[in-house]
């Protein structure tokens, strides 16, 4: 699946008017909000710090708050961005995003959620192409099918493939 936006200027400016919406995990400090672009990223800002940001991954330190918000950007554009962009913590003005009410959150544990979420990185068939960030459910079946061979993977991960493929099946 093709990105409909330009590399060269990084997903999240790119992103910035889409109206399809995603939640994620954000730290508010003071008037900023702060997304950390990647898991493992660990970006300090001032006296705080956030890390993470995928399904059950989320640290942060310092006089922090969590919250979930509304975003024009997925989890793949926010890893994408941070691979070629930025390893700084991506920074937006509280006044500018929706913090979601607790009713509207979306459950990030559940197997559907992980599905439409949980993102890859990859670098083409050859290992040669410019790597690219994708939701594993826009994945081409031969591609998580390889996933599960060749990758040691988590047991969520290799959960959620599992299930993409049997949904795929089920539809034939």
């Amino acid at each position: 699946m093709e990105k409909d936006y330009d590399m060269n200027i990084g997903p999240l400016e790119a992103r910035a008017k889409s109206r399809v919406k995603y939640q994620l995990i954000a730290g508010i400090y003071k008037s900023q909000v702060l997304i950390s672009r990647n898991i493992h990223d660990f970006c300090g800002f001032e006296k705080v710090y956030i890390d993470g940001g995928q399904f059950d991954y989320f640290r942060c330190g310092g006089p922090i708050k969590m919250e979930i918000i509304e975003s024009s950007f997925s989890q793949a554009d926010l890893a994408e961005d941070w691979h070629y962009h930025s390893y700084k913590p991506f920074i937006l003005n509280l006044q500018d995003v929706r913090i979601v009410p607790k009713e509207e959150r979306q459950d990030r544990t559940t197997l559907e959620w992980k599905k439409r979420n949980l993102t890859w990185g990859t670098c083409g068939p050859d290992g040669q192409e410019k790597k690219k960030f994708y939701h594993l459910c826009e994945l081409e079946t031969g591609h998580l099918e390889n996933i599960l061979v060749t990758q040691n993977l988590n047991e969520t991960y290799t959960e959620v493939i599992k299930s993409i493929l049997n949904d795929r099946e089920s539809r034939k």
